[in-house]
């Protein structure tokens, strides 16, 4: 089921990523040198205070809602007859549903946002990209296309947790090996690779370091897989989970609202993920998507994000309170082969599906 929806998707996975080598995420770098052109024509960014746009925009998203509103809220203080409308998603349902957008020639997404940094190199060769630099993109540390089709806009990772009332410190776990004890049998929380980008690329991860093995052993221990991103936050503060493999930012809202959670860095290390800003070629409204874009990057929207405990891109944000600064962790992120993980991306959700005898 999975790789008939995603065939459109997979067909050019085997050429995307060519730059991409195996330890740090695709083209992490702290460069903040301008992209460089290669025949392909960018459109220069006015100052924001400078464009005066209007009419609708739709953007896709896999940020929260929390984001997603506060966002929306600054957008139309900066832009007032713009109206922007964020549709919120899982990365891998939004990929399906923009799959299936491109197929049918009906387009309705102007500007994505999602988890996965690969999806937005995937579509950039195949043509379906709006080249733009936005304003302020020069102070963005970190994945960049140097021919302007996208530009990483918040940086996400995936690390342990437990929860306190059930886990004492001195007992709690300190890798995803021993996730696998079977002292933790039933009681470890996972969401679905075909439902979680994060998720996704952690099993991609684990996979390359540990081989099968690791989730048949998953399988036997019982854990409990299902649902999207927030599904292992969901559980873990409840209490039907006593770890779980979490993104940090649905992490660090939990403990900030109370929740009795506390994070795990892992000894392979956090799962680093830098989520892609990219505009569409059939986009409706460019003009409007464009104007959105120059937000995203402003000091006001990047410090929004920092506020739902994600990542900024650029430099002179304090980092979400309880984490760690960004450039930290990308020094001791889980080393991925990415290229690899792209190319094989429907074969390791197909497995995943009969190793673990996942049902839809």
């Amino acid at each position: 089921m999975r790789r008939f929806l995603s065939a459109a998707f997979l067909i050019l996975l085997s050429v995307v990523l060519t730059a991409c080598g195996q330890g740090k995420p695709a083209n992490f770098e702290t460069s903040g040198a301008e992209p460089k052109s290669s025949g392909t024509e960018q459109t220069s960014a006015k100052a924001p205070s400078e464009r005066v746009v209007k009419g609708d925009v739709t953007v896709y998203s896999s940020a929260s809602q929390e984001v997603l509103d506060m966002l929306t809220a600054g957008l139309k203080a900066k832009y007032p007859d713009l109206n922007v409308h964020f549709v919120y998603g899982g990365t891998e349902e939004l990929v399906d549903k923009l799959s299936g957008e491109f197929a049918a020639g009906n387009v309705q997404a102007d500007a994505i946002m999602v988890g996965d940094p690969a999806y937005a190199e995937v579509l950039k060769n195949q043509g379906l990209l709006l080249p733009y630099v936005p304003a302020g993109a020069d102070q963005v540390r970190f994945n960049k296309d140097p021919e302007g089709h996208y530009t990483a806009v918040r940086f996400i990772d995936v690390v342990l947790a437990y929860n306190t009332n059930l886990v004492k410190p001195e007992e709690a776990p300190k890798s995803f090996k021993e996730l696998l004890d079977p002292k933790w049998k039933g009681q470890v929380s996972f969401s679905d690779p075909t439902k979680s980008g994060t998720s996704f690329v952690t099993v991609g991860a684990l996979v390359q370091k540990y081989g099968w093995e690791y989730f048949e052993q998953a399988k036997a221990n019982e854990w409990q897989i299902g649902g999207g991103s927030s599904a292992p936050n969901e559980a873990l503060a409840s209490g039907k989970a006593k770890i779980g493999i979490v993104v940090e930012y649905k992490y660090l809202s939990d403990k900030a609202n109370g929740a009795p959670v506390q994070v795990i860095w892992p000894e392979e290390g956090p799962v680093i993920m830098e989520s892609p800003w990219a505009i569409l070629k059939a986009a409706k409204n460019p003009e409007g998507a464009k104007a959105v874009a120059d937000y995203m990057f402003t000091l006001e929207a990047q410090t929004i994000l920092t506020k739902a405990n994600m990542h900024p891109v650029i430099s002179g944000i304090t980092p979400p309170e309880g984490s760690r600064p960004a450039s930290e962790l990308a020094d001791i992120a889980f080393k991925i082969d990415w290229a690899k993980l792209a190319q094989e991306k429907g074969d390791i959700q197909d497995q995943f599906v009969q190793v673990v005898a996942l049902k839809p």
